[in-house]
């Protein structure tokens, strides 16, 4: 009795070692299988040739996967915003021409040749400066050009060498310190409100300031209003994959920027270079969407397969 009460869990004991010693080998081999599969898919360069049908639009959510397909974790070009603590607005860059003076703004003024002056000045909450032996110059709503083309009107009353078919000496203006932007963020936005930002934003550096948009917002059809008016429309995708940087202006204070809901969700799978899920805009096609996904790999066969979702 008591030979067969250590036989027993001696027999328990080698059955569980000999479970192991065979699923182990079998479990490692899956393992570097799948490791395998991730190198071939990163090592793969990118097909010039898409080889795909273009008449299919897109613009319910629709899924597409090739024969071999990789777990989607993330949406298309949010992750612009994540960079926000790496990267300055720098103070130093200089203003655009169409750069509008407000209250907040400092003036540099300097005159050299047979005058020498050099002196800062704020502009007040009334849009005005003050000038010894002049007296107020209002300059709020004005451009830096026209600013100086005012002042030495102004000046040269007092100043004669400013004036005259050959005057002996020069002005110029520059900016100082520079008053904020104050931009209202509407809808989708991580942190909606009203935001100050650097006076020199365009749409997309104010956006990057205030910390983006969120996964559930727009990115093909952000709305800029200005004097209660939309004034433009912007899609980042065209940013991003075809350089459009025309739509990229420089903001207004009182300017506000609302951010709809995303309208359509497309994920695309297997052998393309940048899977994930995409918003697309109503007519676009395949093509479209294989473009913003930086186009197949060289693994990539001439199958694709689409699943369209309704939803109800």
């Amino acid at each position: 009795m008591k030979l067969r009460n250590i036989l027993i869990p001696l027999y328990l004991l080698l059955s569980i070692h000999l479970i192991a010693a065979i699923e182990l080998p079998s479990k490692i081999a899956q393992l570097e299988e799948y490791k395998n599969l991730i190198q071939s898919q990163n090592d793969a360069p990118v097909s010039g040739d898409y080889g795909i049908p273009s008449s299919d639009t897109l613009f319910s959510p629709y899924e597409i996967s090739s024969e071999q397909s990789d777990t989607v974790k993330k949406y298309f070009g949010y992750d612009y915003f994540t960079n926000l603590n790496s990267i300055e607005i720098w103070d130093n860059l200089p203003a655009s021409r169409d750069y509008i003076l407000g209250p907040g703004d400092e003036l540099i003024i300097n005159i050299w040749g047979d005058t020498q002056v050099n002196s800062n000045h704020m502009i007040d909450r009334q849009g005005k400066l003050f000038l010894d032996k002049v007296g107020l110059v209002s300059l709020s709503g004005q451009t830096l050009g026209n600013a100086k083309e005012i002042l030495i009107n102004r000046l040269s009353n007092i100043y004669s060498t400013l004036s005259g078919k050959n005057p002996t000496s020069s002005l110029d203006v520059s900016l100082g310190e520079l008053k904020s932007l104050n931009i209202s963020i509407l809808g989708e936005a991580e942190y909606p409100g009203l935001h100050k930002v650097h006076p020199f934003s365009t749409l997309t550096t104010c956006l990057f300031q205030v910390g983006g948009v969120k996964s559930s917002g727009s990115l093909r059809n952000i709305q800029l209003f200005r004097n209660n008016k939309l004034f433009k429309s912007f899609d980042f995708y065209t940013f991003f994959t075809d350089s459009n940087f025309s739509q990229d202006i420089h903001l207004k204070d009182g300017d506000v920027i609302s951010i709809p809901n995303r309208v359509s969700t497309v994920e695309i799978q297997g052998s393309i270079n940048r899977p994930a899920y995409y918003e697309m805009s109503n007519n676009e096609s395949i093509n479209e969407l294989v473009n913003y996904a930086g186009g197949l790999t060289f693994s990539a066969s001439g199958t694709v397969v689409v699943d369209r979702m309704s939803i109800k």
